[in-house]
This record gives structure tokens, C-alpha cells and sequence, in this order.
């Protein structure tokens, strides 16, 4: 009984907190608050955990392997034109035949932006697709910010109609948040034991959300002032119906196995501006790889690293963006790990896709990345 009503507590400060936010945010910005879904509804209101994979597909049932092991292979920001590069492909195939993973996590953008119909966006899902089912791999996604377009120019394919193409796929286990939710791609998809229903880790996607002036028209030259915080970016960042969806949602989730937290991993495009810290605190850290490129965080801080650690469990935060950069390192308990990427822009000799691996049915877990040079 304390344990629901310490929670419940924590949900109502939490509501009044998100409705005192929107609420300063809009007298700000002449009252266009309203572009952030669940801004004046009940947060509290819709914590369903139902519909969080994608029930009809019966490839979303993921499970440890009879020793305990489960390995994610994630390929970070592709940005495949509307004809996929082959060789691209090729790379992915070798990656996945190296790893052999339980499950291909598409991170960010998996096209470049330019892709603005269904027919378009199929012949590249058909080319990453079409390896994995012959092989029975579920895969995921995670929508990147250039998802609908780039900052400038716009395609008009909007998240939702792409999504039903992504989930049109049988081996496509990705999930899709409500509308109580901001963006498109925040979902959970628990990892269970190799017989039975206990579930031993979850991993958690998000949705990156585009650009500052996608959610607030102007809010760009409002934020970006002269002197910068993090890297002068346009980016925005995780909101905070995200954050709300991925407590309760993590609560939920404890409650139906019995009490146990479970541990988890977390992947969403863009790195919240703690990812400065490893390279800039390297032995403390305990950073591997490099930072080769400038670090494109957000100036929007969106809270995200404090709510997985105030949480705790959430073992690593995973993102892309800068496609050369591969470093990792530990910051409050958790790995802060980039992704660089074997798509276009993905030459560098730190081009590759990031392993995961996670064992006795989620006890612990490493990462490392897997290089194209090492792929031959």
C-alpha cells in the first residue's frame, strides 16, 4: 500500500509540475503550448501497458536464449536515399551475419530526409528488411529528427503515416506511444526469460522529435542566443510527456513482474549534452573510442539522463547523430554510449554499428563497437 501511494504521490507532483511547465512555457511563447500532446490532460490518466510492443506480431515476443544471453546489434543513422546504397546494405548483412543478434535496432535517421512518399520509403525498408526475415531477426526504430525532412525543407510524410509502413513488416517489432505522448516512436519492449512470463530487462526507445521550430514556430532564434551551451544546434530534444510515459510505464512494468525493478537500455537519437562529460573526463569515465566530431546536443535540456538516474534502471543511454563518433563512457551509474554508423557519411575509422550485449537474463551488461574494418 506505501509502495502505490508514495508512487501515486509522485505522479500527482509530477502532473502539477508538467501543468505549471506548459503553462509558464505558453505565456512565453503568446499560448502555443498546445503543440505538445497531453499538455492540459491528466498525466496520470492514460498509464496503460497493454499496447507497449505490438501484440499482434508474434515476433515481438522476445526472450533470453537457454544460457542467458541476449545481444542487441544497433545501426545508427543509415540515411539511406530513396534508392539504397547497396554497399550499405552490404555492410549491414555483415554485420548481422558477425553478431548473429537477438534483436537489429535502427536508430535515428534511417533515411536522409529526402524520402517523402510510401513507395520510397519501402524500397528502403525492403532492402534492410528483406536480410533480416530471411535470417528471423526482429527489428526495431527509433524516428530521428530529420524523420519528416531537414529544418529547411519538409517532405510532408509525416511520422504516423510512416509508421504504419514500418509496422507493416512482420519482422518490424517496433511500438507506437499514444497520443498523450509526444512524437511518434516511444515505446518498450521487455526482454523476458527463456520460458515463462518474468521479464529480465527492457529496452526503451524514444522518439528524437525533429527540430526547435517543429514544436514552437520562432523558438529557434529564442533559444540559440549568442553565446552557446552545448553546440549552437537548432535540435530539439526528449519532452516531458516522454519522461512521464517512461517512469510510469517502468513502474507498470515492476508491478506486473512481482515487485523486481527491471533493468533496461535506452536509445534515442541525439545525446542530452551530459555526453560531454565522458570526453571531457576521460579516466574518470573510463571512456573508450573517440569523439572526432562536435557533439550536437541539444541547448534544450531535456532531462532525460536525471529521470533514468532518479529512476535507476536504466543501465546505458545509447545515441547517434554524429556519425563518426564512438566513445562511451560511465556517468552516474550509467553508460553514456555513441553510435557512430556504417551508413553514407560512415568512412571514417570509426565507422561501425554498436554491440550490446546483455547476460544471466539481464544481471549485466557491455557494450563495443563492431568496426567496418573488422567486418573485411
Amino acid at each position: 500500500m506505501l509502495k502505490h501511494a508514495r508512487r501515486n504521490i509522485i505522479a500527482s507532483c509530477l502532473g502539477v509540475v508538467m501543468l505549471l511547465s506548459f503553462a509558464a512555457f505558453a505565456g512565453c511563447n503568446g499560448g502555443q503550448s498546445g503543440k505538445d500532446p497531453g499538455a492540459v490532460s491528466d498525466p496520470t490518466a492514460n498509464q496503460s501497458i497493454i499496447d507497449i510492443t505490438n501484440p499482434t506480431n508474434v515476433n515481438a515476443d522476445l526472450r533470453f536464449d537457454e544460457s542467458g544471453g541476449f545481444t542487441v546489434l544497433i545501426f545508427s543513422d543509415l540515411r539511406l536515399s530513396a534508392q539504397p546504397d547497396s554497399a550499405v546494405i552490404d555492410r549491414v548483412v555483415k554485420a548481422v551475419d558477425r553478431v548473429k543478434p537477438s534483436l537489429v535496432l535502427f536508430g535515428g535517421d534511417v533515411h536522409d530526409g529526402s524520402v517523402g512518399s510510401e513507395a520510397e520509403l519501402r524500397t528502403v525498408l525492403d532492402a534492410l528488411n528483406a536480410p533480416l526475415e530471411e535470417r528471423k531477426i526482429p527489428w526495431c526504430h527509433a524516428f530521428g529528427v530529420n524523420a519528416e525532412g531537414t529544418s529547411d525543407h519538409k517532405t510532408g510524410f509525416s511520422k504516423n503515416d510512416q509508421q504504419k509502413v514500418y509496422l507493416s513488416y512482420p519482422y518490424c517489432i517496433s511500438g507506437t506511444s499514444d497520443a498523450e505522448v509526444y512524437g511518434v516512436s516511444n515505446y518498450v519492449l521487455p526482454v523476458k526469460y527463456a520460458s515463462g512470463d518474468k521479464i529480465g530487462f527492457n529496452i526503451w526507445c524514444l522518439d528524437a522529435n525533429g527540430y526547435l521550430n517543429d514544436y514552437v514556430p520562432g523558438l529557434e532564434d529564442q533559444v540559440l542566443l549568442k553565446t552557446k551551451i552545448s553546440g549552437a544546434t537548432n535540435l530539439d530534444c526528449i519532452h516531458f510527456t516522454q519522461r512521464l510515459w517512461y517512469w510510469n510505464t517502468s513502474y507498470g512494468l515492476q508491478d506486473l513482474n512481482g515487485g523486481e525493478m527491471i533493468p533496461g537500455l535506452m536509445y534515442f537519437q541525439v545525446p542530452p549534452f551530459q555526453f560531454r562529460y565522458i570526453f571531457r573526463n576521460p579516466e574518470v569515465t573510463g571512456m573508450t573510442g573517440k569523439c572526432v566530431e562536435r557533439l550536437a546536443a541539444s541547448e534544450r535540456d531535456s532531462g532525460i539522463v536525471w529521470t533514468c538516474c532518479e529512476r535507476g534502471d536504466i543501465r546505458g543511454i545509447f545515441c547517434g547523430y554524429n556519425t563518426q563518433n564512438d566513445y562511451a563512457g560511465t556517468y552516474v551509474d550509467m553508460l553514456l554510449a555513441c553510435c557512430s554508423t556504417v551508413g553514407n557519411g560512415g568512412n571514417s575509422e570509426t565507422a561501425g554499428a554498436r554491440v550490446v550485449n546483455i547476460n544471466q537474463n539481464g544481471a549485466s551488461m557491455d557494450s563495443y563497437m563492431l568496426y567496418l574494418s573488422d567486418l573485411g
